[in-house]
């Protein structure tokens, strides 16, 4: 035997006894949603687990940082760091003075080479008056025209050293009071020219082949003078460039021999980055290869790898696992595509690098 029971409220639930009663929405969804969240969040340690090791399985992501070409300034010569200019995370300009080097042994020989000059110079003058007073004034005004002209290019030099701060104030005002002599030498000579000579002509032709040798040494001695200031003025180490100080490697008072380097200066208008490859993925080292620099402010951009490095290294310690341990990896340089803001061109900012992974069933060549 089957019962059924049968309701009027089944059939219209909002009425009772005739009179239609309004109820309120139904509430029934709402455990449902709690329920559901409930599960949610559960579940989110195994849904971020997932969905890491799928990311890990798709993408390559590897450490990296931002680095400024580095250029390092070496010296030409030995000497002692007389003044460093600059500090590390210095901002320099082009021609910009970094270091000054002295060589004592090169000032000492300048010296010597200036003293020897005012010694033939005062012996040719003191030679020609006595003997050949009236025929050699011509020869001695020709000297003393190249003397002025020598003085006037040696004070040229003097300034431009004294501007970079490769020559003492004393030595310009010496260079400075040099040419007044030779100006007021030339001086002299002009109305000396008009003097005659009363001497023999034997005497005269003996001086003339004496002076013409002292002629011929004090200009080996202008050129050797010429290289000597021209070497003391490689001793002012200047920037080739703008850019940033990356390192400064000696001290005042320190001294260094060629070839010792200096300090380095990296360029902001060339900013690379230094990616890590593991070893296990060498197969994405290699020229050509993209990939997609991310930075800390979520920030993005495309890069290349331009630069392979022939051996393999451990990876820095700022970029080891959460136990301290460093892999070895790849060091690989990569050249953005796109621009980089200012505010972010930082040299050693740490950055990420993901590569799309390559499947088996791809070619080797996407």
């Amino acid at each position: 035997m089957k019962v059924k029971f049968q309701s009027e409220k089944q059939r219209n639930p909002s009425s009772e006894k005739g009179i239609q009663v309004p109820y309120g929405p139904g509430r029934k969804h709402l455990p449902r949603v709690r329920w559901w969240l409930i599960l949610l969040f559960v579940f989110s340690p195994l849904i971020y687990f997932v969905f890491t090791l799928v990311r890990d399985v798709a993408l390559i992501e590897v450490p990296g940082n931002l680095a400024f070409p580095a250029q390092t300034y070496r010296a030409s010569s030995g000497g002692v760091v007389e003044t460093v200019f600059v500090k590390a995370s210095d901002e320099v300009v082009t021609d910009q003075p970094l270091i000054q080097l002295s060589d004592q042994s090169l000032n000492s020989e300048i010296r010597q080479v200036v003293a020897e000059q005012n010694s033939l110079n005062n012996w040719i003058d003191q030679r020609f008056v006595e003997e050949n007073a009236g025929a050699y004034v011509d020869y001695q005004y020709e000297q003393a025209i190249r003397s002025l002209n020598n003085q006037r290019s040696y004070l040229n030099t003097i300034s431009r050293l004294l501007a970079v701060g490769a020559a003492t104030r004393g030595e310009f005002l010496a260079a400075e009071q040099a040419l007044l002599d030779a100006e007021q030498r030339v001086a002299t000579l002009v109305e000396s020219r008009r003097a005659e000579a009363r001497q023999s002509q034997a005497e005269a032709r003996e001086g003339l082949a004496q002076a013409l040798g002292n002629t011929q040494r004090l200009a080996l001695l202008s050129e050797r003078l010429r290289s000597l200031y021209d070497r003391r003025s490689e001793l002012l180490v200047q920037s080739r460039g703008a850019g940033q100080v990356l390192s400064v490697s000696v001290v005042a008072g320190e001294v260094v021999g060629p070839g010792t380097a200096l300090l380095e200066v990296g360029s902001r208008d060339q900013v690379e980055v230094r990616v890590y490859i593991p070893v296990e993925d060498i197969d994405y080292a290699k020229l050509g290869q993209e990939g997609l620099v991310s930075l800390a402010n979520n920030r993005s951009f495309r890069a290349r790898i331009v630069g392979l490095p022939q051996t393999a290294a451990r990876v820095p310690s700022e970029f080891s696992g959460p136990f301290g341990e460093r892999n070895s990896g790849i060091m690989a340089t990569m050249q953005p595509l796109e621009p980089i803001a200012d505010e972010w061109a930082i040299n050693g900012l740490p950055v990420s690098v993901r590569f799309d992974r390559r499947w088996p069933f791809q070619s080797s060549d996407q």
